[in-house]
Parts: C-alpha cells; sequence; structure tokens
C-alpha cells in the first residue's frame, strides 16, 4: 500500500515537515501534542497546525521543503520541493497556509529535487539529467493571492560555463558568506 505524503505545519517552528497525509474526513487544523502523538503524527512538544495536501500542491510526491521570510514585511514561506518543481506557500498564519503557485521544473519529473536561498532567491536543483540550477527571485512572492495553478518561471537557468554543464544535482549548498553556490 502507498502512503501519500503531504506537508505538516508546526507552530513552535513554524516550518513544514513531509509527513502521512491525513485520512479523507480527518481533521489535521489545530491538533494539540499529547503523549507524543498530534493525531495520527509523531510529535516531539509541538503542535500540528495545518497540512497541506498532496493534490493542493499538484503533485504525487514531495521530497523537501525550505523557507524564507520576507525581510521587508516579515511574511513566512515555505519552499516545497515536489515531483514537479517548487511549491510556494506563505505560512505566516500556521493555521491557514496559502499556496501562491509553483515554479515548475525546467526538465523532467524527478523524485529529488534540493532548495536553498540566498539574498531573496531561492536556488533549486534536481536529479533529472538535464535540469540545471533555477534562480527565482522570491519577491515575486509579495502581496500575492492564493492561486493553486499559478505558474512561475525562474528568473536565470543555470546550466554552466565554458563546457562544464550543470545536469542533474542531488544537492545545493550556499556559503552565506561569499554568496557562492556548490551544486
Amino acid at each position: 500500500m502507498s502512503q501519500q505524503y503531504g506537508l505538516l505545519s508546526l507552530a513552535l517552528f513554524g516550518a513544514f515537515l513531509l509527513v502521512p497525509a491525513p485520512a479523507q474526513g480527518q481533521d489535521a487544523h489545530r491538533t494539540a501534542c499529547t503523549g507524543g502523538m498530534a493525531g495520527s503524527y509523531a510529535c516531539g512538544n509541538v503542535d500540528l497546525e495545518e497540512v497541506v495536501s498532496l493534490n493542493d500542491l499538484r503533485t504525487s510526491a514531495t521530497n523537501d521543503v525550505w523557507g524564507w521570510t520576507d525581510p521587508s514585511n516579515g511574511r513566512e514561506y515555505a519552499l516545497a520541493g515536489t515531483r514537479s518543481g517548487t511549491g510556494f506557500v506563505d505560512v505566516t498564519d500556521p493555521e491557514a497556509p496559502i499556496l501562491l503557485g509553483k515554479l515548475l521544473t525546467s526538465s523532467g519529473n524527478s523524485t529529488w529535487r534540493d532548495i536553498k536561498v540566498y539574498n531573496n532567491h531561492a536556488f533549486v536543483v534536481s536529479e533529472s539529467g538535464s535540469h540545471g540550477m533555477q534562480v527565482f527571485d522570491l519577491t515575486q512572492l509579495r502581496g500575492l493571492t492564493a492561486d493553486a495553478d499559478r505558474e512561475f518561471s525562474e528568473d536565470v537557468l543555470y546550466t554552466g560555463v565554458s563546457g562544464n554543464s550543470v545536469g542533474g544535482s542531488h544537492n545545493v549548498v550556499i556559503n552565506e558568506d561569499s554568496g557562492f553556490a556548490y551544486i
């Protein structure tokens, strides 16, 4: 039996974790962590606030989540790596996450996507063979309303220089001091 996964907002950290999606009809909204469980989810002194489903993210799987806080207004966003791209969810109110849209993959679907944030930009890599590294200006999310069908395009697609191509990659790490990305 395959298990569906969604995103879980945690009040204590204001972050998302990959967890099994709630059973149909089960309300995951504001479930206290009691005795090591928040509803049907294991927890460690962290209450479950809300679940964003795979259907909401228009995907069959997720694998990574990263965050960004807009320095101009303090709004918080979850950047969810999905099979087909990167979903952007406003989690400023963890009880009412707002799906803003999706940056589609630059190549084919993949079970792996990695995201890092530096200087208000998301850097996205995937194990898909010809993906390269997508760069997305996160300030584009300011002032947007819910639209699960909104599709974004990357601002830059880095595929390499001087004959050194960047295809698929498992991870991206950014040196915060130098701003240099390691793919």
